[in-house]
Formats: C-alpha cells, sequence, structure tokens
C-alpha cells in the first residue's frame, strides 16, 4: 500500500519563517549600529569613551561573524519542498504503480479457460505470489524514501525555526540596549549585553544545527540502507525476476500464449 503523508504545515509556511529570518537580521543589523553610533556619541565626553569604543568594534566584528555564519548554515540546507515533494514523487511515481499494480495481481487476474491453456495458467499461478513478493520489496522502498525524505524537510523547517526562535530573543535585547546606551554611562553595559545577546544566539542556532545534523546523518543512513535494498535481488528467484515455471512438467519452459 502507498502511504499518502500530508504535507506538514510547517512545509507551506516555510516562506513566512524564510521572511521572517530576512527580516530579523535587517533589523538587527540596523538596530546594532544605532546601538554602535548612541554609544560612542554619547560617551565621547567620558573618562571610558575609549573602553566603549573597543567595545564597539568588537560588537561589530562578531555580529558580522554571527551574521555570515547565520546565512552559511542556512543556505547550503535547501528548501524543505524540494526535499518533500522529491520523496512525494518517490511514493506516487514509483510506489503508488506497483502499489496498484499489486491489487491486481493473483491466479484468477488470468483464468486458464479464457486466455491461457491449462499449462500456461498452471505456470502463471505459481509465479504469481513470488512476483508479488518482488514488487514488494521495491515498492516499500519507495515510501520508506518518501518518509525519510519527509524527516529531513521537517527538519529545515525547525532549524530555520530555531534561527528565528533566537534572532526574535536578540531584537528584543536589543531595544534594551538602545536605552541603556543613550545615557552614556550605561553605554558600555548596554553593548557587552549585545555581545552576550549575540553569544547566546550564536549557542541557539549551534543547538539547531546539531538537531537537525542528527536527522540527516539518520536520514543518510536510511539512504544507504534503501540503496542497498534497492540493488538487493534476495526477493527475487536466483537474482532474476521470478518466472512462471511448470512445477508438474520441471522442464523450466517459460509460459506463453495458448496457441490457437
Amino acid at each position: 500500500m502507498t502511504i499518502a503523508m500530508a504535507v506538514p504545515v510547517v512545509i507551506t509556511k516555510f516562506d513566512e519563517l524564510d521572511e521572517q529570518v530576512r527580516r530579523l537580521l535587517v533589523r538587527l543589523s540596523e538596530g546594532i549600529d544605532r546601538v554602535i553610533d548612541t554609544a560612542r556619541r554619547s560617551s565621547r565626553l567620558l573618562p571610558n569613551a575609549a573602553q566603549v569604543d573597543a567595545l564597539c568594534v568588537r560588537l561589530r566584528d562578531f555580529w558580522e561573524q554571527v551574521r555570515q555564519g547565520i546565512k552559511r548554515v542556512l543556505e547550503p540546507v535547501g528548501k524543505p519542498w524540494t526535499v518533500w515533494e522529491t520523496g512525494a514523487a518517490w511514493a506516487e511515481k514509483f510506489a503508488g504503480p506497483l502499489s496498484a499494480h499489486l491489487g491486481e495481481m493473483n491466479e484468477l487476474h488470468l483464468s486458464a479457460d479464457y486466455e491461457w491453456d491449462g499449462r500456461a495458467a498452471e505456470m502463471y499461478a505459481a509465479a504469481t505470489s513470488r512476483q508479488k513478493e518482488a514488487l514488494a520489496a521495491l515498492q516499500g522502498i519507495g515510501n520508506d524514501l518518501h518518509t525519510s525524505l519527509g524527516h529531513v524537510a521537517v527538519a529545515i523547517c525547525a532549524l530555520w525555526a530555531a534561527v528565528v526562535s533566537g534572532l526574535l530573543v536578540a531584537a528584543a535585547n536589543l531595544a534594551l540596549a538602545v536605552a541603556s546606551a543613550v545615557s552614556g554611562i550605561g553605554a558600555p553595559a548596554a553593548v557587552a549585553f549585545l555581545i552576550e545577546t549575540l553569544a547566546a544566539l550564536a549557542s541557539g542556532v549551534a543547538v539547531g544545527i546539531g538537531g537537525f545534523m542528527l536527522v540527516a546523518e539518520r536520514a543518510n543512513d536510511a539512504m544507504m540502507t534503501l540503496q542497498a535494498r534497492l540493488h538487493d535481488k534476495s526477493a527475487l528467484d536466483g537474482g532474476q525476476w521470478p518466472a512462471a515455471k511448470s512445477e508438474r512438467y520441471r522442464d523450466g519452459a517459460s509460459w506463453k500464449l495458448a496457441e490457437e
């Protein structure tokens, strides 16, 4: 039986995650620039101006590393719907037709008194069960590929969701840092707070990457197993498609259309 898996909502709404990440990255870039400008301006006449300036340089460099790191992580993993559709194609175009054919295969599908003579009917009946086993083995591969790729597609969305969550927390902390930097005296603490915020963001993204890689590694192992199954001929008679042979005559003759 072909497994019909509904597309998860998280995949259908992936464009929203994509757009949210892009908006938050721009928002944080602009906000960090504002904090740096405010901190430098409000502290330039204070004794700790050099300290503030050094922290601002560190903040800008760190943000650039985090921003580029997020892009390097998200871009290569691809779009989840592409992965999902690939799995669905295996189920619909490979496993589906096999499932339909399996449903039609039985000893009565071609009866002896309709199209085949007695001996040919016997051969067909003897081979049908073995042929069904061979087709079922192939059909299972298509369904399992769909399941495995489906897990990867959902994991991609989970990774993006983890990034969005971290960016939202960073954006909230950014507003606090802006208010603190205005006072001048609070500028060093504001910039240091943002540096800590970015470190937490990077850590959260790393956790998300770890979760995705775990799913991806499992999927890769599953793919290797499925590839071996695809080339495995153990379900076939001696590595060949189960031929219709007469056990009664034991001459190995292949079945053929009854002669007029």
